[in-house]
């Protein structure tokens, strides 16, 4: 069941006037808003589930509901193939993440660390479905010269959070709102380039930090 599923069957599952649906709407954009925020972890598979209380619920008794997300396995060994000897280490490491910056942030630092036969796999439905290639991303993010990729899309959303952002160029000035608007979406592209092409996301993330973007005017962000 995916989650747009799920909303319909939670809705359903309610009591009348137990669920005020426009409440949810005004806190979380919507019911899918309101269980994704406030589903928890059901399994590694990207399982995720929601209970109904007894009072709450059609069948006076607790309900839960349960949907898959999509998500991304990072598979692995310790030891290399001719040196696994118990059973523990034919046994790979199994994590599991909802988001793919933070899959490839993970599997990145894990092969510097030297682990074996890495792999990231996504997940739909709770089935395996596609393997997602890393070498490139490995490559690129070995190659920074200032700081890791988890540096570099940690700093951009707390950059991209951060108002009264001022950006000196030689158009002039530009601050206050439009500045932030503008901060927000470069740094939105970065976030985006991070998970195509770390090099050059990178040297996209220095212009905004230094506030030297080429060809952006003034008027553009205003």
């Amino acid at each position: 069941m995916n989650i747009k599923e799920a909303a319909k069957q939670f809705v359903e599952a309610h009591k009348p006037d137990t669920l005020d649906v426009d409440h949810l709407s005004i806190g979380y954009g919507s019911v899918e808003g309101y269980l994704e925020a406030e589903g928890q972890p059901a399994s590694d598979c990207g399982e995720r589930y929601i209970e109904i209380s007894s009072h709450d619920s059609m069948t006076s008794n607790p309900i839960i509901v349960s949907w898959y997300e999509e998500a991304w396995q990072i598979a692995f060994y310790r030891k290399a193939a001719e040196d696994r000897v118990s059973r523990q280490d034919h046994e790979p490491e199994i994590w599991f993440d909802p988001d793919f910056d933070e899959a490839i942030r993970q599997a990145v630092e894990l092969y510097a660390d030297g682990v074996f036969d890495l792999s990231v796999t996504r997940f739909e439905d709770g089935v395996a479905v596609e393997i997602e290639p890393i070498e490139d991303y490995i490559d690129t993010a070995a190659s920074l010269p200032k700081f890791t990729y988890n540096q570099m899309l940690q700093d951009a959303r707390l950059l991209a959070r951060q108002s009264g952002v001022q950006i000196r160029r030689a158009e002039g000035e530009v601050n206050g709102k439009a500045a932030y608007e503008f901060v927000n979406a470069k740094t939105k592209e970065v976030i985006s380039l991070g998970s195509h092409n770390v090099f050059n996301a990178s040297m996209l993330y220095e212009n905004v930090l230094a506030g030297n973007l080429e060809g952006v005017t003034a008027k553009e962000v205003a």
